[in-house]
């Protein structure tokens, strides 16, 4: 990876991820060699000071982050600090998959907290949650829809846990609602879409299934559904996801889309892009 002098204004290393599932010590070791210790960003950061110009690097995240769970407390596990960076973080954003604790994603983002930049919170120095419908923007020609939520294909599993006497581990509004999509109203435009699982539109293209992980018995998905709309109101040029574990990409009605692996899963669960 190497970088030229570059007059633009605008710079960032945008990194995309896939599935954490809480896993915080992997997802330090990746912030640690990516960006942390690699001598090519931080040397383009510093030609680009003495320009006197911004680089940022930002990572965004397709669910299943797991920061809130039940009996895990998340506080000051993931070590974001990079002494190179504007404000001395990478910052983190990311929006929810099935498996996290909707109860408390809940509480961050009320019903009455509309609005594309009230849909994105801040939990920990540098960690963003984006609620469904929050909108960022990277560059004066990118902007990032987050579009989290999906159904749980081991929703019976993780019933049986509860009746058990587990905590609770499942959620009804995990999956994308009408109400979810109302806050749409508020967003003009997506350029990038992050979501956890996918639009059913993309299925003729990866032959993405939608089957119990426990008895092969295929279940309806509703959230992709509400993805198509997105996918056919919004005309994305790219859109990025996780929820399936593994690394997969094509294109759709010009949009090209990449299915990332779940950390430490097979093929990549990361990627790199710079944008101006």
């Amino acid at each position: 990876m190497t970088f030229a002098r570059d007059r633009r204004q605008n710079a960032k290393m945008v990194f995309v991820l896939g599935d954490v599932h809480g896993d915080f010590s992997e997802l330090n070791n990746f912030i640690n060699k990516k960006i942390r210790l690699n001598r090519t960003l931080s040397d383009f950061a510093e030609i680009r000071s003495e320009d006197g110009l911004g680089f940022e690097v930002v990572i965004l995240q397709c669910g299943d982050f797991a920061y809130f769970w039940p009996r895990f407390d998340s506080s000051g596990k993931i070590k974001n600090e990079v002494s190179w960076l504007p404000g001395g973080r990478v910052p983190l954003y990311w929006t929810g998959g099935n498996h996290e604790d909707w109860d408390r994603l809940d509480s961050l983002l009320p019903p009455d907290r509309s609005g594309t930049g009230g849909r994105i919170r801040e939990i920990d120095a540098g960690i963003y949650y984006c609620g469904f419908g929050a909108a960022l923007s990277l560059s004066p020609g990118v902007t990032v829809l987050f579009a989290g939520g999906a159904e749980s294909s081991d929703k019976m599993y993780r019933l049986r846990k509860m009746a058990e006497g587990y905590p609770k581990i499942w959620w009804k509004q995990e999956g994308i609602s009408e109400a979810d999509m109302a806050l749409l109203d508020t967003v003009s435009r997506a350029d990038w879409v992050v979501s956890h699982t996918a639009p059913a539109a993309f299925t003729p293209g990866m032959k993405l299934s939608g089957f119990n992980v426990f008895t092969g018995d295929q279940f309806y998905e509703p959230s992709r559904e509400f993805l198509d709309e997105i996918l056919w109101k919004y005309h994305p040029k790219r859109w990025f996801f996780g929820h399936y574990h593994r690394f997969m990409k094509g294109e759709t009605d010009g949009c090209q889309w990449e299915a990332l692996s779940e950390l430490r899963g097979d093929g990549p669960w990361d990627k790199i892009g710079l944008e101006y």
